[in-house]
């Protein structure tokens, strides 16, 4: 089994793949804010942008981190 790291309220959260510890519902929402990030990425939109088509992002993830990631994807 290996560790999976998301981001929750701007802060790192890990959990491993054991199904008895957390909820497909919960799994499959961090899997989802994942994928939403890396198509953000993809199409170069900026913090500013992303907060336009989803509303919510600023609880996920802060303006620091997601501009750190253009060199990490």
């Amino acid at each position: 089994m290996h560790n999976l790291t998301y981001i929750i309220n701007n802060k790192p959260f890990i959990f491993n793949n054991s199904p008895q510890k957390y909820s497909l519902k919960f799994k499959n929402r961090l899997l989802e804010n994942q994928i939403d990030i890396m198509v953000y990425k993809l199409y170069e939109l900026t913090y500013e942008e992303v907060k336009i088509v989803d509303t919510e992002f600023d609880k996920i993830m802060s303006r620091e981190r997601y501009e750190r990631l253009k060199d990490n994807l």
